[in-house]
């Protein structure tokens, strides 16, 4: 039972080297690794001088105490290595390899004094691994495993090399900073936890390396930097496999040079962005930027304004935010979420020839400017929308254009009602209805010849009956006016309408989905919205006469018809294609008050209305009779000011109207018996009256 005990404190001495055979401790002030003179062995219950065939292995602990110098004579192996902190040499490798399958740790007490203290007060001394022979490292081998502990080993000393190369598949968990003249991944994963940063410095400002060989990671949750100071940059970042930045706060990139190889990839999972000062950026043909994190993120140091990116990857459906121009030479690779870029910038997707854009999903929110070269035909698809609808514009070169040059579309969400225009006759069919939303974009001066057919999805507008009548409509004014836009009308489909044969595209244009007020109404919701003051209160009404997704309407109030506060909140019908009237009261109002209702979707998409003035005292007018037969009298005691009179029914059609200076009679017999609504304009000022037809 006792020796079973010593044997069980052996492995809880030696916690990080569960398959430990023995562990070894250095005895000599000078002496080689392979040489048993320079060992005692521990057996669990004592040490002994080791003899013949026992230096360390691949399964044994391995302690280097102070004052001791081992050296390397060729390539050796050892499990667990342990060196003791403090300011002298431990161990020479002399241009050659010490394998280790298990952990790095630095101790703070003698190896006879258990259990093994390890050290929070870390080396600080570049002298402590000697690896100034080319071709000597330490390198990690083996499956996966924890390669530091938590105040284990740190950030010093710089002045030698380490290299990882696990097994396939396998990983190395860093819990401790980490610094080494050059940190070669070779195959397998290192990854840092806790965001503890990787340093490479050879001692010297600007100088370590790191590099990242084909088929090997590292997932780094801190920063990689020569020093703990923000900017102090090392030589070399070189990315020939995967640099996964997965740090959850701020942290940085720094170097004289971030070089991304062909096949290398720099993975973006942070939720934070990453700062850089990095000298000289090198992506190079065959290299991606990836952005694959679980929230939301933001464009970071790792792609700044002025570098032409290889291959871009939005795989993240929390969504990406761009925060200025930028430009992407090869491809675009759209899997997951959308990328939001602000209304005045642009993502450029090819500089001096075409790309490729790959979409699964994902919208691109704001403005894309595509190269098209002479050479092209076949489908340019423009990836655009909002943050709640993909509307893409598909422009597809019938024959190739005479000269290349840039297309650009931004999608503009003005929501899904739609605005009356001028008739406009598409053959035997009247367009005289637009969407609010719109495609806006530009033509190159270069590109000549164009011979397309267009395409546009206004996914998620409301009062399309007939998808076949669906248009395109263009305006070249910024939608004051509008024409079609060339080309012949197809059939549409859904919620897109297509045109065909188009010879010219203007310089600037915006584009709407036109419709018929009777077939394909693209209805505005809100019918009409009117208010009158009653006794004391402000009376509001108003009607739609059909929803689609409607969560409801605020009911907005200001004094000055200006600055406007919420006061209410009316729900609404959610799906309606019938006529659906709504009132609210407000008994707290002031001599002027102006109110507008704000109209929002459950997707968050919002409509204002019409501002409307009600003014508390009209005493100067008065209406005779209320109830009234046939004749109605309306009075102002200003006989300088005009009147103006309107009378509507309260589906707001208009039934009457007169026009006098200082009183006006109107003969109101032929309105049928029921409730009126009385529109009086004198001057400035307008009220709205209820009245009642006897």
């Amino acid at each position: 039972m006792k020796k079973f005990n010593l044997m069980l404190l052996f492995v809880t001495f030696l916690g990080n080297i569960a398959f430990a055979q023995f562990a070894y401790r250095s005895v000599v002030t000078t002496g080689n690794w392979n040489a048993i003179a320079s060992w005692e062995r521990y057996n669990g219950t004592a040490w002994s001088a080791a003899t013949t065939g026992q230096i360390p292995g691949a399964n044994d602990t391995v302690y280097i105490q102070t004052g001791h110098l081992i050296n390397l004579i060729q390539n050796e192996t050892c499990y667990t290595l342990n060196l003791h902190n403090a300011s002298s040499a431990r161990l020479n490798l002399a241009g050659f390899i010490l394998n280790v399958n298990g952990n790095l740790a630095c101790y703070a007490s003698a190896i006879n004094v258990f259990p093994v203290t390890y050290s929070t007060s870390l080396p600080n001394l570049a002298t402590w691994i000697n690896t100034s022979t080319a071709g000597s490292a330490i390198r990690l081998v083996g499956n996966t495993r924890a390669a530091t502990l938590t105040g284990q080993w740190g950030n010093n000393p710089p002045g030698w090399n380490l290299e990882v190369a696990l097994n396939p598949n396998q990983i190395a968990s860093f819990n401790s900073g980490f610094k080494a003249n050059r940190i070669t991944i070779i195959s397998g994963t290192l990854q840092t936890n806790s965001g503890n940063d990787i340093r490479p410095d050879n001692g010297a400002a600007s100088t370590g390396d790191l590099i990242i060989n084909a088929g090997a990671k590292l997932t780094l949750s801190g920063s990689i930097r020569r020093t703990a100071t923000a900017g102090a940059q090392c030589d070399s970042i070189v990315v020939n496999g995967t640099l996964e930045l997965a740090a959850s706060a701020a942290r940085g990139l720094d170097a004289l040079n971030l070089v991304v190889g062909n096949g290398g990839k720099v993975s973006m999972t942070n939720s934070a962005a990453y700062t850089s000062v990095v000298t000289n950026y090198d992506y190079k043909t065959g290299s991606t930027l990836e952005y694959a994190g679980t929230t939301a993120q933001t464009l970071g140091g790792e792609f700044p304004a002025n570098l032409i990116i290889k291959k871009l990857v939005i795989n993240n459906s929390n969504g990406i935010t761009i925060t200025g121009t930028r430009s992407i030479s090869d491809t675009l690779q759209m899997i997951a979420g959308n990328l939001s870029i602000p209304a005045t910038d642009s993502l450029i997707l090819g500089t001096l020839a075409n790309a490729t854009l790959l979409r699964t999903s994902g919208t691109l929110v704001g403005k894309l400017n595509r190269f098209v070269s002479s050479s092209t035909t076949g489908i340019t698809l423009f990836p655009v929308g909002s943050n709640n609808f993909y509307r893409p514009v598909t422009v597809n070169f019938v024959s190739a254009p005479m000269a290349g040059g840039n297309i650009s579309v931004m999608h503009i969400d003005s929501g899904i009602s739609g605005t009356s225009i001028s008739n406009i006759s598409d053959g035997a069919y009247t367009v005289n209805r637009r969407s609010n939303m719109y495609w806006t974009g530009s033509v190159n001066n270069g590109l000549t010849a164009l011979n397309i057919t267009l395409s546009i999805d206004a996914n998620g507008i409301a009062g399309i009956a007939n998808a076949a009548e669906n248009r395109i409509i263009a305006s070249a004014d910024n939608g004051i006016t509008f024409g079609m836009p060339g080309g012949v009308h197809a059939s549409g489909s859904g919620s897109s309408a297509t045109r065909t044969a188009f010879q010219v595209v203007p310089t600037t244009f915006r584009l709407y989905m036109g419709g018929n007020a009777t077939t394909n109404p693209l209805p505005v919701t809100l019918r009409s919205f009117t208010g009158f003051y009653d006794n004391g209160i402000s009376r509001l009404t108003w009607e739609t006469s059909s929803e689609t997704n409607n969560k409801g309407f605020y009911i907005e109030k200001s004094t000055d018809g200006i600055k406007f506060e919420t006061i209410a909140f009316v729900a609404g019908q959610g799906n309606s294609q019938k006529l659906n009237q709504y009132e609210f009261i407000d008994a707290n109002i002031f001599e002027n008050t102006y109110y507008r209702l704000v109209q929002i979707d459950f997707d968050g998409i919002t409509e204002t209305s019409n501002i409307i003035k009600i003014i508390r005292n009209f005493d100067h007018i008065s209406i005779s009779p209320n109830p009234f037969d046939g004749q109605i009298n309306v009075t102002s005691s200003l006989d300088t000011n005009p009147i103006e009179i309107v009378v509507y029914d309260l589906q707001g059609k208009e039934k009457l109207t007169a026009f006098g200076l200082g009183s006006i009679s109107v003969d109101a017999s032929s309105l049928e018996a029921g409730i009126y609504l009385l529109e009086i304009k004198n001057g400035d000022d307008r009220q709205i009256k209820r009245i009642i037809k006897n």
